[in-house]
């Protein structure tokens, strides 16, 4: 396997990247400016650096044709902030998604796997599954969804294998710093008390090294094709998460439940079904302790430096 990787400096690229080089697989990134890649300064050595503007299609097509991977791994995304969500911009990557695919054929790639978003169904009740209908009630889920739907077809008419994988929450160490998780641990390392809003919505949250293992998982199964929910298939309230990052720093520290009102738009409730994915030979192996344990302490790191 030969990968070229999209969003290789973003939260979950920047993790396959690393996975990627620890088990020997020649990759090629695609990034901004090497200058500026934070997350990935100590793996630019092992891998073929590729700079420049992934919206623009010569940048994209010279990289291919220079590297000729046999994989692309499509994990970058333009405005996955929650104020960019609806703006036009999301368009951008709709455009660049199609682009992305005819390149492919172009340069006789045989496998995308690309990063979808829980956004695709819009508000659920319960856990989702594959077969859930999609109403997605941002522009970034719509261009999401759209990018899947307009992606299999493309890719089924030219023998390319596609496999979308809907992401639901993810968390761990290279997280936004105003990410929920990460900002909450810095403000109580800070010994302040956080205003929250009641926090009473139920989520699914993934370990960022699970969901990296997803991706080259889907990546090097050549019999996996089409679309998988990626979560940790557990839902919990809010709230909890928050009592437990709160008790693994310091149980006395007071929290603002309540202080600030909770955003009519956002979702109430984000539980995936992922026995499709487990089912073809991928589970979760990191605890939601483990996990907040791990990134408590790299947030530590951060905030020292």
């Amino acid at each position: 396997m030969k990968c070229f990787v999209t969003g290789a400096n973003g939260f979950v690229g920047s993790h396959v990247v690393r996975m990627l080089v620890e088990s020997r697989i020649p990759t090629a990134v695609l990034v901004r400016n090497s200058a500026s890649c934070r997350n990935l300064v100590h793996l630019l050595s092992d891998v073929e650096v590729f700079c420049g503007d992934m919206h623009d299609e010569s940048v994209l097509s010279g990289a291919l044709q220079a590297f000729r991977p046999d994989t692309i791994l499509h994990l970058g995304w333009t405005g996955v902030a929650s104020g960019n969500r609806n703006e036009t911009l999301q368009l951008c990557n709709l455009q660049t998604s199609i682009e992305l695919v005819q390149l492919a054929k172009n340069f006789g790639v045989g496998t995308i796997v690309a990063l979808g978003s829980q956004a695709e169904y819009g508000p659920k009740e319960s856990a989702m599954d594959e077969h859930a209908a999609c109403a997605p009630n941002t522009l970034y889920g719509a261009a999401k969804l759209a990018s899947s739907t307009i992606g299999i077809q493309l890719c089924k008419l030219n023998k390319i294998r596609f496999v979308w994988l809907r992401l639901f929450s993810c968390f761990g160490p290279g997280d936004h710093s105003g990410a929920m998780i990460p900002s909450l641990i810095a403000t109580l390392l800070a010994g302040e008390k956080p205003s929250l809003t009641s926090a009473r919505q139920n989520w699914d949250y993934l370990y960022v090294d699970d969901a990296a293992r997803a991706v080259i998982h889907s990546a090097v199964n050549s019999n996996l094709e089409g679309i998988f929910n990626l979560g940790s298939g557990n839902a919990v309230e809010l709230r909890q998460i928050i009592e437990c990052i709160r008790d693994q720093i310091d149980s006395s520290l007071p929290l603002g439940f309540g202080e600030i009102a909770q955003n009519p738009d956002a979702p109430k409730h984000l539980e995936a079904n992922i026995g499709k994915l487990v089912a073809s030979g991928w589970k979760p192996e990191t605890s939601l302790l483990e996990g907040i344990k791990t990134t408590i302490d790299w947030v530590k790191k951060e905030v020292s430096q």
